[in-house]
């Protein structure tokens, strides 16, 4: 770690709280004023959201959801998925925050450049215009929804997946999950089938 991005770190301490959450247009405001900042993108300095064409890990933030952030800080004991949003594409869980150190789901990567240099893409997980397929656990039900963030949509049909607006209470508890994940609707739960 350089000078600068130390300089970096302490003018993110004096900006934001520790455990507040932030929009992502006050942390890009921010990020666009500071002469310090590697980045204009605040999904650059999370601890759980990676792209490919990140130069490096500079971990601050915990992406939330879309356009919503956690402050933690540099260091910051991290637990949870590290999700990889290739443009356009199917989403994907790469690996695992377990108190600050990070793995990959391929043991055959161990750090940051390697994952970048890897076809390896992760574990598929439900995100925005996935095609989900999902059952009850007793088997009396079965559905196929396409998440959508048209809510003009939420009633139509393409290629047998009825579309499900990703904002809905449904469409938010099937975000990031991976098949085999269960999760409770109503008074049912379900098992995640199926990602494409």
């Amino acid at each position: 770690m350089d000078e600068q991005d130390l300089l970096l770190i302490e003018q993110f301490n004096l900006e934001f709280n520790k455990g507040e959450i932030y929009s992502s247009s006050v942390i890009k405001e921010f990020l666009i004023t500071s002469k310090d900042a590697k980045y204009e993108n605040p999904a650059a300095y999370t601890y759980n959201r990676w792209n490919k064409g990140m130069a490096e890990i500079f971990p601050l933030f915990e992406w939330l959801q879309r356009g919503e952030y956690r402050y933690l800080g540099w260091n910051y004991p991290f637990s949870g998925y590290i999700y990889h949003y290739p443009q356009g594409e199917i989403h994907y869980a790469i690996g695992e925050y377990s108190n600050g150190r990070f793995s990959f789901y391929n043991s055959e990567i161990s750090n940051f450049s390697e994952w970048k240099q890897s076809d390896d893409d992760g574990i598929r997980i439900i995100g925005l215009n996935s095609k989900v397929t999902f059952t009850s656990t007793n088997g009396s039900i079965s559905q196929r929804r396409k998440l959508t963030n048209n809510i003009d949509l939420k009633d139509g049909l393409i290629n047998g997946f009825d579309y499900l607006y990703f904002e809905s209470k449904l469409g938010q508890l099937l975000m990031n999950k991976r098949v085999g994940d269960y999760f409770i609707f109503g008074n049912t739960e379900y098992k995640i089938e199926e990602i494409n």
